[in-house]
């Protein structure tokens, strides 16, 4: 189906061990950055497909690098597994999401390191798209949560819960919670009010 009605279905995709290191250079050239530039005068949608299916990513035990020296930024997984359903079209996102990520580090430049232990997360993504307007809803359960700043122990073991109804705007950058739940060891706080988020995009398509 994908030659003649454009639509790309994957029954299983899995990866077993292994390393990956992405980084960006100090140009902003980066090592993933593998598409060819649209050049065409139909610019009406950025996914070049019009249906894409998973129905099994499974990924084991695959030690994951960022390195980003534009930001001087550095993320490592030391141990990631994850198991993935997904379903996406131009204007529209279903994706089911479990992982577990041992080792997780973040450093940057003169600010605070952090090391966090993920267990038995469960991630559901649904949106879709109308012009430059996106909507939907991100429910994110982290049932085991352990998170260290600078080698002080913050979180211990929590139970943490997100459910976030959120409208995008993709023109005036503005992001907006539509009552939006925040759960920490059974403590719930709603969440609702407009981000604007700054413009820090930059085209690599030259490099």
């Amino acid at each position: 189906r994908f030659l003649k009605e454009n639509v790309l279905e994957v029954k299983t995709a899995e990866l077993k061990g292994g390393e990956a290191h992405l980084f960006v250079r100090e140009d902003g050239c980066m090592n993933f950055d593998v598409f060819r530039t649209d050049t065409s005068q139909d610019s009406s949608s950025v996914f070049p497909l019009e249906w894409l299916s998973a129905e099994k990513v499974l990924v084991e035990h695959l030690h994951l690098c960022y390195t980003d020296e534009t930001s001087h930024r550095q993320v490592e997984v030391e141990d990631l597994s994850t198991r993935a359903k997904l379903g996406m079209s131009g204007d529209e996102l279903d994706a089911n999401v479990r992982l577990n990520m041992d080792g997780l580090s973040f450093q940057q430049e003169d600010s605070t390191s952090l090391r966090a232990e993920l267990k038995n997360v469960e991630l559901h993504v649904k949106g879709s798209r109308d012009g430059s307007d996106i909507a939907g809803n991100l429910q994110l359960n982290l049932p085991w949560v352990q998170l260290e700043a600078d080698s002080t122990l913050w979180v211990d073991s929590s139970h943490i819960r997100l459910d976030i109804p959120l409208t995008y705007n993709l023109d005036s950058a503005l992001l907006r919670l539509n009552g939006a739940a925040v759960g920490v060891d059974g403590v719930v706080m709603d969440l609702k009010g407009n981000v604007r988020i700054a413009d820090t995009a930059y085209s690599v398509f030259d490099c």
